[in-house]
């Protein structure tokens, strides 16, 4: 959705942004930044007294935009935005009114970004300055794919879902596949 032209966006696709894009730590990352905290009380505001299509109309090309903009910010490492990526620290310092060019430069800064860990992590491990571990492929929860009901063995009290769940043959595929991920990425188990 945040790289869909704002203008382009269905109702429902807003819809979609002002319900998910404020999903994180606000005292951390949406709280410091009066504009993105001026969208969130917006959306709080009028979320008691409409659905989430009638909650969309009250956001206008522009809130859209920004509010696009400043989620992909909060979750930029601030270290990374002043000592690597200036472009985005003067994002973050101009604060609103962004433009479609201005959030098509922090996504391709994420991609970026996201394109580095693995070559970083894996020349770390070579010079032996880090040590890693791996996890099941798709599934990091690994008991709860074996069987749903281990869940109530830390929280006893859980409810859970109607349909038990057991699959631990899929656990042992799950395993297989992050341990061949692994090997492939890093070169070394």
């Amino acid at each position: 959705l945040s790289q869909v032209p704002v203008q382009q966006l269905t109702l429902a696709e807003r819809a979609e942004i002002i319900a998910r894009f404020f999903d994180l730590n606000h005292s951390q990352m949406l709280f410091p930044y009066p504009r993105y905290k001026e969208l969130w009380e917006r959306r709080e505001h009028f979320k008691p007294h409409c659905n989430e299509m009638e909650l969309a109309s009250h956001f206008q090309d522009q809130d859209i935009l920004d509010l696009t903009v400043w989620f992909h910010l909060a979750w930029t490492d601030p270290w990374l935005c002043q000592a690597h990526y200036p472009e985005l620290q003067q994002l973050k310092e101009k604060g609103q009114h962004f433009t479609e060019y201005e959030r098509k430069l922090l996504l391709h800064t994420h991609l970026e970004i996201l394109r580095a860990i693995i070559p970083t992590y894996r020349q770390f491990l070579q010079k032996g300055q880090i040590e890693l571990t791996t996890t099941p492929y798709y599934h990091p929860i690994l008991p709860l794919l074996i069987d749903t009901q281990s869940a109530q063995i830390s929280q006893p009290e859980m409810i859970l879902p109607k349909h038990h769940f057991a699959y631990p043959e899929d656990a042992k595929a799950q395993l297989i596949k992050g341990y061949e991920a692994f090997k492939r990425y890093f070169g070394q188990v």
